[in-house]
């Protein structure tokens, strides 16, 4: 059983990978479509390049946080990692003709 780091929302590190595995998929098919819509490359591959570099690092933060029991700090490290496995969404609404 995983451990719980939050009382409401996401509240385990598999609820949080599987948002952010919802996140950044929901996130690519919206810049797919951008680039095939709009043809600007280079405004695509820079959000790609940003919604991958949050995946790796919630990844990771998402890691390290496993190994630690659910104290008030890694509880403030969870939040602040959903909050950036969230940012993709803006990023993806932006795309949005």
């Amino acid at each position: 059983m995983d451990t719980v780091y939050s009382d409401i929302g996401i509240r385990t590190p598999a609820g949080a990978y599987w948002l952010l595995v919802v996140a950044f998929v929901l996130g690519v098919t919206v810049d797919a479509l951008f680039v095939a819509r709009t043809h600007q490359y280079l405004q695509a591959f820079i959000a790609g390049v940003w919604m991958l570099g949050v995946a790796i690092a919630s990844v990771r933060a998402l890691w390290t946080l496993a190994t630690l029991p659910p104290d008030p700090a890694s509880q403030l490290a969870f939040r602040l990692t959903i909050a950036q496995i969230m940012s993709i969404v803006p990023l993806s609404l932006l795309l949005l003709p």
